[in-house]
């Protein structure tokens, strides 16, 4: 199975006999993290709990912005690895 064509919304994956979509999810969160150093300290949990995923911080966004892009993203584990650092989290709509 290969990536053939991806976007924002769907990756198409072809394989010999069939095409698959997934639809990619993109979330923003209002944090409280405030510099790299938290970031470079949250990574390795992030990288675990979304196993390879797209996942970066804007800093310089007044609402210290976490985006997510997934196909399936983990609120809940968010969340509670967010609240365990003594960081809040906020979904933005």
């Amino acid at each position: 199975m290969r990536i053939a064509y991806s976007d924002y919304h769907y990756v198409h994956l072809f394989n010999t006999n069939c095409i698959i979509n997934y639809k990619m999810e993109i979330r923003l969160f209002k944090t409280t993290v405030k510099s790299k150093a938290i970031v470079s300290k949250l990574a390795p949990e992030l990288n675990a709990i979304l196993k390879g995923k797209k996942w970066n911080f804007d800093l310089s966004d007044c609402d210290k912005v976490l985006r997510i892009e997934a196909s399936q993203i983990p609120l809940q584990k968010i969340v509670e690895m967010m609240n365990q650092q003594q960081h809040q989290i906020t979904e933005l709509y």
